[in-house]
């Protein structure tokens, strides 16, 4: 019995008439074991294949797979982590103070103080128009279409 089907053949056996496959591999192993372990066993060595039959190879497809499962979720976290602490976090603006002499009297004192008073009113008069600027951008864009040029009529 050297001469059984070919490989190729094999194949189309073994994806279109199991039953057949499996009668034809029962004959081969029991008369020529040597043309049965070169072409018929690479069919039932395949982890796949055997996990479909159940068995200990099933529970070693299954193992693999929650194992991967895991390392995939685990991965999935770590770089989930390391994206929070890498953001860039936000600068703090220094905020300047003059370091000003002690005061000599108080009405020197409440100068200063009336000094800084004005600049920062000023400042807040600056960032008010800023503000006011920006609203005014913003409504200025109403979203109406307009028509530069009459529509073309067609003549029929």
């Amino acid at each position: 019995m050297n001469a059984g089907p070919s490989k190729e053949q094999l194949e189309s056996l073994f994806k279109t008439s199991r039953k057949y496959f499996d009668e034809l591999a029962k004959e081969y192993y029991a008369k020529d074991r040597e043309f049965y372990n070169k072409n018929f066993a690479p069919f039932y060595s395949n982890p796949l294949v055997a996990a479909k039959r159940g068995g200990k190879p099933a529970r070693l497809v299954i193992a693999i797979s929650l194992l991967v499962l895991i390392l995939g979720l685990a991965s999935v976290m770590l770089v989930f982590f390391n994206q929070n602490s890498a953001e860039k976090k936000p600068v703090r603006e220094s905020v300047k103070t003059e370091k000003d002499k002690p005061a000599s009297s108080v009405k020197d004192s409440v100068e200063k103080e009336n000094i800084r008073i004005y600049k920062l009113e000023e400042e807040m008069i600056k960032k008010e128009k800023e503000v006011n600027q920006k609203e005014s951008e913003v409504r200025e864009n109403t979203g109406k279409r307009e028509v530069r040029n009459k529509p073309v009529e067609r003549t029929r």
